[in-house]
Formats: structure tokens, C-alpha cells, sequence
């Protein structure tokens, strides 16, 4: 059993604790009914880097309505109910079966298990509790139906699975101590990691973070903030990445986020695949935000470097210029090696 193999299956064991009545094994992973939305776990590629070291991709994605047809006006509920206020997850639209899901895409390798599999089943949760706040929501907002379903030949499930009620407690109780990203760690971030390339130029606290990265000619934003509060979820850290990418219009721009999600949520993962494009006036941008709950000691690096990571391939993608890696410090920015892992992937 490979690492990533081993990730979903701890997922299903240890911590979802899978009930095997309302789950069926799929050849890469399984698919479960915690609720009456389905969501699939699985391992859906592999890489290998420069040293020869391996990875996988788990892919989360979870059920929430069903919409036979992507038109303009459907664009902005969408954005509005599951792109502005995302937290581990993204909306993808799939036209060949007419569901709009919630997905999240993690790179996992012996380096990061340890941390990684717990951060991917409290997305999971997440995602389920977000498609069954909005679910109903945008059914009305949409002429849609929810996308409801059950294990072949049983009924719609009517009670959840404990975890629906159960995660909501942990993070509320986990929140009643603040935000737990802030501190000296950021601090420490902006004065190490982002005071050298690739950053243009950086500036923060213990709260707070922003960075400029390459974009063509111009810079790409990266903002954390540790002194935010989600709604549903109370204190932790916010991160959003703003480019600088035109389009013509909002329903262009949204149309444009869905399918960056595509591309990063369930194609190939190009940082950590927690959270979501959006687009409003005039920004293309990918937001997520973590709970307390979520925080580890270390993450803050890990999580920088993604975002350095999805700086350089979207600036990739757009302008078709890729970031000199040869003038990084590999061993303090790590972002030379992960240009070398992604490089030339794009499709």
C-alpha cells in the first residue's frame, strides 16, 4: 500500500470512522453517504519529483445540486453562496452528469502525511456541512434539484452520521481560544521565508502577512490574515491570492474561476487544494480559510510555499513566462524544487 493509499485508508478507518452501511469501496478509495450528499475520497494521480521522490493526489468531492445545464444566470449564486465564502473547497461544475460539486485536491508525500491526513478529513467535514447549508439555497437560487442520493438499493439516509454534528462542536470549541495562526510564527514567515525570492516584497506582523509575487510584468498578492473570523467557523487564517488577469465581464470572470477550479481542484493540484477561484470586480482570485482547529505547528512554511506555487503556474498559465528558478535559494524558499516538480504539466 502506497502513502497515498495508506492516507485514504486512515481516512476510512481511523478518522471518518466510515460506517460500511453507508459507504462502497471504489478502486482507488470509497465513496460515502455521511448524509444524504455523496462525497468520494480517493487517489486520482501520482507524481514523481526530481530526486525521485513520490506523491499522490486524494481528491475530496462531495454531491451538492443537480444542473442539467451551466447558464449566465446561475453564475453568480454560485459564486456568491460557495466561491466568496470558501474555506477548504471549491465549486466544479461537471457538464457530462449535470452535478455541481464541492472538491478539494492534496499533493500528499512521506514528508507531509503526518499533518496532511487529518487537515484532508476536516475538509472533508467541512464540505459536507457546506452542501448541506447551501444545498437547499441554491437549488431555490437555481431551478435545481439537490443532488441527493444512496447506496444502490437503499433508501435517502434521514439520520447523519455523528461527525455532521459532532465536527461543528470540535471547531466551536477549538475556536474559544482564538486564532491559534496568530503569533510569532507569522511573524518569523515574513521575516525568513518571504524576505528572499521569489517575493518582490513583503510585509507583516503576528497578524497578518502580504506578499507580492512575479506575474509577467506585473505581481500577484498573497494575503494571510490571522485575525479574521469565518461565520460559521469563528477565528483562524484567511488566505487569499489576487492575479491580475482581465476579463470582460463578471459572468467571463466567473465561468473563468469555475474552470481554474477544475483545473486545480480536480485535475492536478498546483498548491494545497483548500479552497476556491472567484472572481469579483475585476480580480481573479483563490481564497481559503482555515479554522483553528486546523492548525499544526510548522503548516505556516508548508503553506506559503503553495501559495508561491500557484503564484508561478497561474502566472505560467496566463503569460506563458515561467519564474527564473535558477536565482532561488532552494533551501530557504523551497519553490525551486517544486517548479521543477510541476514544470511543463500544464495541459
Amino acid at each position: 500500500m502506497n502513502t497515498g493509499e495508506a492516507a485514504v485508508d486512515w481516512l476510512y478507518r481511523e478518522q471518518l470512522r466510515v460506517d460500511a452501511e453507508w459507504s462502497v469501496k471504489t478502486p482507488h478509495g470509497f465513496r460515502w453517504w455521511p448524509d444524504q450528499h455523496a462525497q468520494t475520497i480517493e487517489v486520482t494521480g501520482r507524481e514523481t519529483g526530481p530526486a525521485g521522490e513520490e506523491g499522490w493526489w486524494i481528491s475530496v468531492r462531495t454531491e451538492v445540486v443537480r444542473l442539467p445545464q451551466l447558464r449566465d444566470e446561475h453564475l453568480e449564486p454560485i459564486r456568491d453562496l460557495l466561491m466568496t465564502p470558501a474555506s477548504m473547497a471549491g465549486p466544479t461544475y461537471h457538464a457530462e452528469n449535470g452535478t455541481l460539486e464541492l472538491a478539494s485536491l492534496v499533493r500528499v508525500y512521506e514528508g507531509n502525511v503526518s499533518w496532511m491526513r487529518p487537515l484532508i478529513g476536516l475538509a472533508a467535514m467541512l464540505q459536507v456541512l457546506e452542501a448541506r447549508k447551501a444545498g437547499p439555497l441554491l437549488a431555490e437560487a437555481l431551478g435545481a434539484e439537490e443532488a441527493w442520493s444512496a447506496p444502490q438499493g437503499k433508501p435517502v439516509r434521514e439520520t447523519p452520521d455523528e461527525l455532521v454534528e459532532g465536527v461543528p462542536l470540535m471547531i466551536l470549541a477549538s475556536a474559544l481560544t482564538g486564532s491559534r495562526w496568530k503569533g510569532p510564527e507569522l511573524k518569523q514567515l515574513g521575516r525568513r521565508e518571504a524576505s528572499v525570492p521569489p517575493a518582490l516584497l513583503a510585509t507583516g506582523d503576528e497578524r497578518s502577512l502580504t506578499v507580492e509575487f512575479p506575474f509577467g510584468d506585473e505581481s500577484s498578492l498573497c494575503q494571510f490574515g490571522a485575525d479574521v473570523s469565518h461565520p460559521e467557523y469563528g477565528p483562524g487564517l484567511l488566505i487569499v491570492q489576487t492575479f491580475p488577469v482581465m476579463t470582460r465581464d463578471e459572468a467571463e470572470g466567473i465561468r473563468l474561476a469555475l474552470a481554474m477550479n477544475e483545473r486545480e481542484l480536480i485535475r492536478q493540484p498546483w498548491g494545497y487544494g483548500y479552497g476556491s477561484y472567484s472572481h469579483r470586480e475585476g480580480f481573479l482570485n483563490f481564497s481559503c480559510f482555515l479554522p483553528a482547529l486546523a492548525h499544526r505547528p510548522g503548516m505556516l512554511v508548508a503553506l506559503y510555499h503553495a501559495c508561491a506555487v500557484r503564484a508561478a503556474m497561474v502566472a505560467r498559465h496566463f503569460t506563458g513566462r515561467d519564474w527564473d528558478a535558477s536565482s532561488f535559494d532552494v533551501e530557504r524558499t523551497g519553490v525551486a524544487r517544486f517548479l521543477n516538480l510541476l514544470r511543463n504539466r500544464l495541459n
